[in-house]
């Protein structure tokens, strides 16, 4: 079974992130400021001082054979390649991102995973477009054989 809703976009936030703010507090702030309760980040690129992450690791033990990685924070100076991913609510109302991006290092070797929500610190500038969803609501539920919460779409709340 899959979850699927038909939806209208809504308008297109654009930001310029600043030196030194967290990458997923300042598109959760940009959000609430323009009211965008769901939404796609169709554009992420700029630089990081500092990145934190996770990645998938196997483990034939768990539900998705899967789990995540320890916490990887590392510091910079990174090259932001992209990021794309998801702005809705959790189960209480509470912004949520997921974001899963690409980075170099200094080297020119490319990191890439699941973003945290926090410790993504912005070196010169962080360029992000955010296009709202109308028409539905995208709410992050817990799934609890699995222990993850996935972005799931709904009817929009009134």
């Amino acid at each position: 079974m899959s979850y699927t809703a038909a939806a209208t976009r809504g308008k297109t936030l654009v930001a310029r992130i600043l030196p030194g703010e967290d990458l997923i507090p300042s598109i959760i702030e940009c959000c609430r400021e323009h009211g965008v309760k769901a939404g796609f980040i169709t554009v992420c690129i700029g630089s990081l001082r500092k990145a934190s992450f996770v990645y998938a690791v196997e483990n034939k033990e768990t539900y998705y054979k899967m789990v995540y990685s320890e916490a990887q924070k590392l510091d910079g100076p990174f090259e932001f390649l992209g990021g794309q991913g998801l702005v809705g609510l959790d189960e209480h109302d509470g912004w949520q991102v997921h974001l899963h991006a690409s980075f170099c290092d200094k080297d020119r070797n490319v990191l890439a995973g699941h973003m945290l929500d926090e410790g993504n610190l912005v070196l010169a500038t962080m360029e992000v477009v955010i296009q709202e969803i109308s028409d539905i609501s995208l709410k992050r539920i817990y799934h609890h054989q699995s222990g993850f919460s996935f972005f799931t779409p709904l009817p929009k709340e009134e």
